[in-house]
């Protein structure tokens, strides 16, 4: 059986350890997404009651980026080839924000 000394001094270190790996997912968890090279071009543009956004890779080369979007989900990750466009459209109550690098 641990002393009382021992006990305290066992769950301090636990805590400790604890306290350090949840500071090392909270840093992780906040860092902030690349944004997509200026290559990317984005045009965005409302019709009825849609907000649509258009990304070009004018890169020459594929890129894997993902379409931000204020007060509604964002765009799925994935690879667009060079000389293509893509585009994605959200409800009229949606915004876009950025286009990112994924």
């Amino acid at each position: 059986m641990l002393m009382r000394g021992a006990k305290f001094k066992a769950l301090a270190a636990l805590v400790a350890t604890v306290g350090a790996m949840g500071s090392g997912v909270l840093v992780a968890s906040t860092a902030s997404a690349a944004t997509a090279p200026d290559c990317m071009t984005v045009t965005t543009w409302s019709r009825d009651l849609d907000d649509y956004a258009k990304a070009y890779d004018g890169c020459g080369a594929t890129k894997r980026i993902r379409m931000i979007w204020a007060f509604d989900a964002d765009g799925n990750c994935a690879s667009r080839a060079s000389g293509n466009s893509y585009t994605e459209s959200r409800p009229f109550t949606a915004r876009f924000d950025r286009l990112d690098a994924c």
